[in-house]
């Protein structure tokens, strides 16, 4: 159960973590989970976000902003603010498909077939 506890975290790294302290119990599995998910925040660089830009016009020695760069900005934001985790199998963990359409899964042949 601490196993699929673990890999059931969204992130794969605090996974690692998570398996790697050993964890005898959901419990402890759980805080050690809380824990390192706390340490792990703290240490993430905040990452910095342009909302505008400017460009400076070499013959007429000013700057103009650049139209539309501030919706093309927030557009690739909200693209980007929402990543799918990888996708990975339960059945062989492997990563790029599901269970349901492993190709390692046994197949039923239909009742019609002789």
């Amino acid at each position: 159960a601490i196993f699929h506890f673990a890999r059931g975290l969204k992130d794969p790294r605090l996974c690692e973590l998570v398996l790697g302290a050993s964890p005898k119990t959901m419990a402890q599995a759980l805080q050690e989970a809380v824990r390192m998910e706390a340490v792990m925040q703290i240490a993430r660089p905040e990452r910095v976000r342009v909302r505008q830009a400017e460009v400076l016009d070499e013959f007429q020695g000013g700057s103009e902003e650049v139209p539309g760069l501030q919706a093309l900005s927030m557009r690739r934001q909200y693209r980007r603010g929402n990543p799918r985790p990888e996708i990975v199998c339960w059945r062989c963990d492997k990563q790029g498909h599901i269970a349901y359409s492993c190709p390692e899964r046994p197949r039923r042949q239909s009742g019609n077939v002789r």
